[in-house]
Protein backbone atom coordinates (compact mmCIF):
# COMPACT_ATOMS: atom_id res chain seq x y z
CA UNK A 1 0.00 0.00 0.00
CA UNK A 2 1.23 3.45 -1.09
CA UNK A 3 1.11 6.01 1.42
CA UNK A 4 0.61 9.62 0.91
CA UNK A 5 0.40 13.04 2.49
CA UNK A 6 3.92 12.99 4.68
CA UNK A 7 1.76 11.80 7.90
CA UNK A 8 4.25 11.52 10.40
CA UNK A 9 2.54 8.19 11.66
CA UNK A 10 2.50 6.90 8.52
CA UNK A 11 -1.37 6.68 8.08
CA UNK A 12 -3.55 7.17 5.44
CA UNK A 13 -5.62 9.94 4.89
CA UNK A 14 -7.69 9.90 1.51
CA UNK A 15 -8.85 13.35 2.38
CA UNK A 16 -6.33 14.79 3.76
CA UNK A 17 -5.09 16.58 0.53
CA UNK A 18 -8.73 18.11 0.65
CA UNK A 19 -8.86 19.57 3.91
CA UNK A 20 -8.31 22.91 4.15
CA UNK A 21 -7.49 23.92 0.48
CA UNK A 22 -9.03 24.59 -2.69
CA UNK A 23 -8.75 22.80 -5.76
CA UNK A 24 -6.95 25.55 -7.50
CA UNK A 25 -7.54 28.01 -10.56
CA UNK A 26 -10.58 27.06 -12.86
CA UNK A 27 -10.62 29.02 -16.42
CA UNK A 28 -14.70 29.30 -16.92
CA UNK A 29 -16.44 30.43 -20.02
CA UNK A 30 -19.06 33.51 -19.41
CA UNK A 31 -20.92 32.66 -22.52
CA UNK A 32 -20.60 36.09 -23.79
CA UNK A 33 -19.68 34.67 -27.05
CA UNK A 34 -22.04 31.72 -26.86
CA UNK A 35 -24.51 31.44 -24.50
CA UNK A 36 -24.16 27.45 -24.86
CA UNK A 37 -20.73 27.47 -23.44
CA UNK A 38 -21.59 29.33 -20.39
CA UNK A 39 -19.93 28.01 -17.42
CA UNK A 40 -17.91 25.39 -19.15
CA UNK A 41 -14.47 25.16 -17.71
CA UNK A 42 -11.54 25.56 -20.21
CA UNK A 43 -8.15 24.78 -17.87
CA UNK A 44 -7.40 23.64 -14.77
CA UNK A 45 -4.83 25.16 -12.51
CA UNK A 46 -3.21 26.25 -16.40
CA UNK A 47 -3.71 23.15 -18.18
CA UNK A 48 -6.28 22.01 -20.93
CA UNK A 49 -5.71 18.67 -20.59
CA UNK A 50 -5.49 16.26 -17.23
CA UNK A 51 -2.02 14.03 -17.34
CA UNK A 52 -3.55 11.28 -15.18
CA UNK A 53 -5.04 8.91 -17.71
CA UNK A 54 -3.74 7.07 -20.31
CA UNK A 55 -5.50 8.66 -23.26
CA UNK A 56 -6.49 11.92 -24.36
CA UNK A 57 -10.49 11.44 -23.89
CA UNK A 58 -10.03 10.43 -20.72
CA UNK A 59 -8.08 13.47 -19.99
CA UNK A 60 -9.86 15.81 -21.56
CA UNK A 61 -11.78 18.42 -19.34
CA UNK A 62 -15.24 18.65 -20.52
CA UNK A 63 -18.28 20.29 -18.51
CA UNK A 64 -19.05 22.79 -15.56
CA UNK A 65 -17.09 22.38 -12.09
CA UNK A 66 -21.02 22.87 -10.82
CA UNK A 67 -21.05 26.29 -10.36
CA UNK A 68 -23.19 27.35 -12.92
CA UNK A 69 -24.44 25.83 -16.18
CA UNK A 70 -25.22 26.87 -19.69
CA UNK A 71 -29.06 27.75 -20.32
CA UNK A 72 -31.87 25.89 -22.60
CA UNK A 73 -31.41 22.84 -21.09
CA UNK A 74 -33.30 20.23 -23.36
CA UNK A 75 -34.10 16.57 -22.81
CA UNK A 76 -32.00 14.76 -25.26
CA UNK A 77 -28.72 16.37 -24.01
CA UNK A 78 -26.04 14.65 -22.61
CA UNK A 79 -24.74 17.54 -19.59
CA UNK A 80 -21.01 17.03 -18.38
CA UNK A 81 -19.54 17.98 -15.14
CA UNK A 82 -15.74 18.09 -14.57
CA UNK A 83 -15.18 16.71 -10.58
CA UNK A 84 -11.57 17.28 -9.93
CA UNK A 85 -11.63 14.81 -6.65
CA UNK A 86 -12.16 12.45 -9.61
CA UNK A 87 -9.34 14.05 -11.98
CA UNK A 88 -12.07 13.39 -14.52
CA UNK A 89 -15.64 14.44 -16.16
CA UNK A 90 -18.68 12.17 -16.19
CA UNK A 91 -21.78 12.34 -17.79
CA UNK A 92 -25.35 13.10 -16.53
CA UNK A 93 -28.60 12.00 -18.39
CA UNK A 94 -32.06 13.49 -18.88
CA UNK A 95 -34.64 11.25 -16.79
CA UNK A 96 -37.73 13.62 -16.37
CA UNK A 97 -39.14 16.53 -15.60
CA UNK A 98 -41.04 17.79 -12.88
CA UNK A 99 -41.57 20.57 -10.57
CA UNK A 100 -39.72 21.80 -7.16
CA UNK A 101 -42.04 24.11 -5.55
CA UNK A 102 -43.74 25.62 -8.24
CA UNK A 103 -40.26 25.74 -10.45
CA UNK A 104 -40.32 23.64 -13.90
CA UNK A 105 -37.64 21.00 -14.09
CA UNK A 106 -35.70 18.66 -15.69
CA UNK A 107 -34.15 15.88 -13.53
CA UNK A 108 -30.84 14.44 -14.62
CA UNK A 109 -29.11 11.74 -13.16
CA UNK A 110 -25.04 10.27 -13.63
CA UNK A 111 -24.64 7.56 -16.33
CA UNK A 112 -23.89 4.48 -14.94
CA UNK A 113 -21.63 4.31 -18.35
CA UNK A 114 -19.45 6.39 -16.13
CA UNK A 115 -18.96 2.94 -14.02
CA UNK A 116 -18.61 0.74 -16.17
CA UNK A 117 -15.24 -1.60 -17.57
CA UNK A 118 -13.78 -0.89 -20.75
CA UNK A 119 -15.10 -4.12 -21.79
CA UNK A 120 -18.73 -2.99 -21.37
CA UNK A 121 -17.98 1.02 -22.21
CA UNK A 122 -15.26 1.21 -24.63
CA UNK A 123 -14.88 4.62 -24.10
CA UNK A 124 -13.57 4.11 -20.65
CA UNK A 125 -10.47 2.24 -21.84
CA UNK A 126 -7.90 5.02 -21.03
CA UNK A 127 -8.67 4.62 -17.15
CA UNK A 128 -6.81 1.23 -16.82
CA UNK A 129 -3.66 0.71 -17.19
CA UNK A 130 -1.83 -0.84 -20.11
CA UNK A 131 -0.46 -3.29 -17.64
CA UNK A 132 -3.18 -3.50 -15.02
CA UNK A 133 -2.12 -4.88 -11.41
CA UNK A 134 -4.30 -7.28 -9.67
CA UNK A 135 -5.98 -4.62 -7.85
CA UNK A 136 -6.56 -2.72 -11.08
CA UNK A 137 -7.31 -5.31 -13.03
CA UNK A 138 -10.44 -5.96 -10.17
CA UNK A 139 -11.69 -2.07 -11.17
CA UNK A 140 -10.91 -2.20 -14.44
CA UNK A 141 -13.32 -5.74 -15.72
CA UNK A 142 -15.83 -5.25 -12.92
CA UNK A 143 -19.33 -2.38 -13.73
CA UNK A 144 -19.90 -0.36 -10.99
CA UNK A 145 -16.50 0.90 -8.96
CA UNK A 146 -13.92 3.08 -10.37
CA UNK A 147 -10.15 2.77 -9.49
CA UNK A 148 -9.34 6.47 -8.13
CA UNK A 149 -6.00 5.58 -7.30
CA UNK A 150 -4.07 7.19 -10.28
CA UNK A 151 -6.07 10.48 -8.69
CA UNK A 152 -4.61 9.97 -5.48
CA UNK A 153 -0.82 9.01 -5.74
CA UNK A 154 -1.73 5.20 -5.64
CA UNK A 155 -3.89 5.86 -2.61
CA UNK A 156 -5.77 2.10 -3.01
CA UNK A 157 -9.20 3.94 -3.16
CA UNK A 158 -11.92 2.64 -5.47
CA UNK A 159 -15.14 4.90 -6.19
CA UNK A 160 -18.96 3.71 -6.10
CA UNK A 161 -22.41 4.72 -5.65
CA UNK A 162 -23.31 4.73 -2.17
CA UNK A 163 -24.78 0.79 -1.39
CA UNK A 164 -23.04 -0.32 -4.85
CA UNK A 165 -25.77 0.71 -6.52
CA UNK A 166 -25.32 -0.48 -10.11
CA UNK A 167 -22.43 -2.45 -9.15
CA UNK A 168 -21.80 -6.06 -10.14
CA UNK A 169 -23.84 -9.02 -7.95
CA UNK A 170 -20.36 -10.26 -6.53
CA UNK A 171 -19.41 -7.27 -5.16
CA UNK A 172 -23.29 -6.96 -3.87
CA UNK A 173 -22.97 -10.00 -2.08
CA UNK A 174 -19.78 -9.36 -0.46
CA UNK A 175 -21.39 -7.26 2.06
CA UNK A 176 -24.03 -7.57 4.19
CA UNK A 177 -26.43 -5.15 5.04
CA UNK A 178 -26.68 -3.33 1.50
CA UNK A 179 -29.76 -1.78 0.14
CA UNK A 180 -29.23 -0.36 -2.75
CA UNK A 181 -31.90 2.49 -3.74
CA UNK A 182 -32.35 4.35 -7.11
CA UNK A 183 -33.62 7.69 -5.08
CA UNK A 184 -31.79 7.26 -2.44
CA UNK A 185 -28.01 6.16 -3.55
CA UNK A 186 -27.62 7.87 -7.49
CA UNK A 187 -26.32 11.59 -8.38
CA UNK A 188 -28.50 13.76 -8.97
CA UNK A 189 -29.21 17.23 -10.32
CA UNK A 190 -32.35 19.04 -11.21
CA UNK A 191 -32.08 22.35 -14.08
CA UNK A 192 -34.16 24.44 -14.40
CA UNK A 193 -34.74 24.25 -18.49
CA UNK A 194 -34.37 27.80 -19.18
CA UNK A 195 -31.96 29.32 -17.59
CA UNK A 196 -30.13 26.14 -16.55
CA UNK A 197 -29.70 26.66 -13.07
CA UNK A 198 -29.74 23.72 -10.91
CA UNK A 199 -33.17 23.87 -8.56
CA UNK A 200 -31.82 21.05 -6.24
CA UNK A 201 -29.38 18.20 -6.25
CA UNK A 202 -27.72 15.74 -4.45
CA UNK A 203 -23.56 14.14 -5.36
CA UNK A 204 -23.51 10.50 -3.60
CA UNK A 205 -20.33 8.86 -3.95
CA UNK A 206 -18.64 6.01 -1.61
CA UNK A 207 -15.45 5.00 -0.77
CA UNK A 208 -14.02 1.72 -0.70
CA UNK A 209 -11.16 -0.71 -0.45
CA UNK A 210 -10.43 -3.57 -2.58
CA UNK A 211 -9.67 -6.68 -0.17
CA UNK A 212 -7.42 -9.52 -1.69
CA UNK A 213 -6.07 -12.52 -0.38
CA UNK A 214 -2.47 -11.91 0.60
CA UNK A 215 -0.55 -15.38 1.61
CA UNK A 216 2.31 -13.41 3.32
CA UNK A 217 0.09 -12.45 5.94
CA UNK A 218 -1.71 -15.26 7.99
CA UNK A 219 -4.39 -12.94 9.01
CA UNK A 220 -5.49 -12.07 5.07
CA UNK A 221 -4.54 -15.59 3.71
CA UNK A 222 -7.78 -17.26 3.79
CA UNK A 223 -9.78 -13.86 3.44
CA UNK A 224 -12.63 -13.54 0.75
CA UNK A 225 -12.76 -11.47 -2.18
CA UNK A 226 -14.49 -8.58 -1.52
CA UNK A 227 -14.93 -4.62 -2.34
CA UNK A 228 -14.89 -3.36 1.48
CA UNK A 229 -16.69 0.37 1.91
CA UNK A 230 -15.02 2.61 3.91
CA UNK A 231 -18.15 5.34 3.80
CA UNK A 232 -20.11 7.23 2.16
CA UNK A 233 -21.23 10.83 1.61
CA UNK A 234 -23.79 13.30 0.50
CA UNK A 235 -23.18 16.57 -0.36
Amino acid sequence: MKFFGGDAEGRLKCKRLRNGSDEGWFEVKNGADNAYETGQVVRHNGASLLSTWRGDSCNQIRGSDATFFPPFVTKDQVTYLYIAAMCRSIKLNYVSSGKIKGVDTYKFVISLQNWMSPESNPENWCYCSAAPTDFENDTCKTNGVFNLAPCLFGAPIVLSQPHFYGAEDWIQDGVIGLAPDYDKHMTTVHFHPLTGTPVSGYARVQFNVDLIPFEEMPTFADTRHAMVPIGWMET
